[in-house]
């Protein structure tokens, strides 16, 4: 009788549903809360907004838990409704964490 090594004791899947309840509740432990930026960091962002003339950027945004680094350039900006327009998507003002020219 031959042994199966450590496949007898690999993980049973059940159901079909217990797999991506098992992998949401992966990305569920993995998330943070969002960074809160001081005065001076708000205010280093405000001021490369302000002068901003088409070089290229490093943008560290907030979305569900998870912090992203979008590289590129920004083609619009909108104060009326508070978002940035990069690489053809659209990222708004609260979600920044950090911008690096």
């Amino acid at each position: 009788m031959r042994d199966r090594g450590m496949v007898k004791w690999a993980p049973y899947k059940s159901l079909i549903e217990q797999e991506d309840f098992m992998g949401n509740m992966r990305k569920a432990r993995k998330k943070i809360e969002k960074p809160k930026n001081c005065e001076d960091k708000a205010e280093y962002i405000n001021n490369l907004l302000i002068n901003y003339h088409g070089q290229e950027v490093t943008i560290t945004i907030y979305n569900d838990g998870v912090l992203e680094k979008i590289s590129g350039t920004i083609t619009e900006m909108n104060t009326t409704y508070k978002y940035l327009v990069v690489n053809g998507n659209r990222y708004y003002l609260n979600n920044i964490v950090d911008i690096v020219d």
